[in-house]
């Protein structure tokens, strides 16, 4: 229950009827099924107890009351705003500085890590973009709400994307028929340059080109999209993406998505697709549970996860409510590694895409081995001369780590999660993934 006197002093401040608002929105969006609202809020949270992305060789001990910890992790991140106000109230916990904290920490114990989220998911976002704190300064009581937390694009470190995925259950009953996203950002260079972008039947569009004047204002722009494709086929398996245009690092607070679903149920419900490599080839395999005017399943590959070719077609059930096998073997793979993703095409010559996958074909000769896979925070190679030069790539094809190693291990605590390959002295090149 909520008393008179509450519903009066929330009434009475104007500065909380947004929080009313969000909740309003936001408390009814249980099912992802049926949700028509979705956002992600951009946040880098600095959490002191992790260390694997604070060492204790670097930053001291990891207890609540280590007060240098703390102070040792901003000033690490100084150039990006972080610091701490009141260090001592960061050791008694979250209910201590609700009541009592003076001004504002940006380190913590045991605190959230990472954005805002319900239903939208930004993929790897320490990997592709970089969190900032008191984005415009001091913060007081003439500040921003924005201005508390934010993240950011860093050209200089190729962090010139950040990828976004919707859940995997938000159009499992009905497709998207229209999107309006809501995106805050701060209008701080002039002629800074940013698009977003999405999928829909003819490829990869851009609903948005925005320029700054560098008023240095947040600003919130709309924009509706009709009949995207919403089924993770783009790069690592995202949804849409914002882009950086240019060479000027832009900065955003955060994105929302008013949902509107078609009527027309989906031809097909995907339960699953995968792949292994075998004597014959890339053995393919996938499954759906039904099935509606369906007419049959172009198999496509790449060489990068991007761009696609069809290698082979496979006839469909058609109708059908039972669950069906289908697969397909790719008798030529790639050398290397083979991305593939089924294009599924009904009888009304409609189509959608299957999320991608990929399948590494070991035939160069060489007999290196990496363990363990999935690694989280030492990669052993084994069958290795004492001395190789190595990258470590992701699936954008972006050099994360290189070097020289002597150790025949390799430390991959400080990566993102997600899919990695190893390449060894130029030659060899293995897949593993970093939990």
């Amino acid at each position: 229950l909520v008393t008179q006197s509450a519903l009066q002093e929330a009434q009475s401040r104007p500065e909380l009827h947004d929080v009313f608002k969000m909740f309003n929105k936001y408390s009814k969006q249980v099912y992802p099924s049926t949700a028509d609202a979705a956002y992600s809020i951009f946040h880098e949270g600095l959490n002191s107890q992790n260390t694997v992305k604070f060492p204790v060789s670097i930053y001291g001990q990891a207890n609540q009351s280590n007060q240098a910890r703390y102070l040792a992790i901003c000033n690490a991140y100084a150039a990006r705003g972080a610091q701490m106000d009141d260090v001592f109230s960061a050791t008694k916990g979250q209910v201590y500085q609700r009541d009592q904290q003076t001004g504002y920490n940006d380190a913590g114990w045991n605190i959230e890590e990472g954005n805002y989220e319900r239903w939208i998911t930004q993929i790897n976002p320490d990997a592709t973009s970089i969190g900032l704190f008191r984005v415009r300064g001091l913060v007081n009581a003439s500040s921003s709400k924005y201005d508390r937390f934010a993240r950011s694009f860093e050209n200089s470190s190729g962090k010139d994307t950040m990828y976004f995925k919707f859940h995997s259950d938000v159009f499992s009953l009905a497709s998207p028929d229209s999107l309006t996203f809501k995106i805050t950002w701060l209008d701080k260079n002039q002629n800074s340059t940013w698009a977003l972008k999405y999928y829909n039947s003819s490829g990869l569009q851009t609903a948005l080109n925005i320029t700054g004047i560098g008023d240095n204002q947040w600003k919130t722009i709309n924009v509706t999209i009709h009949n995207p494709i919403i089924i993770q086929n783009g790069v690592l398996g995202s949804d849409f993406m914002l882009v950086n245009t240019d060479t000027i690092d832009d900065i955003f607070h955060g994105i929302e998505v008013n949902i509107t679903r078609t009527s027309v149920p989906l031809p097909i419900e995907l339960l699953s697709f995968s792949g292994s490599h075998t004597n014959n080839g890339n053995l393919l395999k996938w499954s759906t549970a039904s099935e509606k005017n369906n007419d049959y399943f172009d198999v496509e590959r790449s060489q990068n996860g991007i761009e696609f070719q069809k290698i082979g077609q496979v006839t469909s059930m058609g109708n059908s409510q039972t669950v069906n096998y289908y697969q397909f073997t790719d008798a030529n793979p790639l050398k290397s590694l083979s991305f593939y993703r089924l294009k599924q095409n009904d009888e009304n010559n409609s189509y959608t895409y299957s999320n991608v996958i990929f399948i590494h074909n070991k035939t160069t000769g060489f007999n290196i081995n990496i363990y363990p896979n999935p690694v989280k925070d030492i990669l052993f190679i084994k069958d290795v001369s004492e001395s190789f030069d190595y990258k470590i790539i992701n699936v954008m094809g972006v050099v994360i780590q290189s070097g020289t190693s002597t150790t025949k291990s390799l430390s991959v605590s400080a990566l993102a999660k997600g899919v990695y390959y190893l390449q060894i002295n130029q030659k060899e090149t293995l897949t593993f993934t970093k939990n």
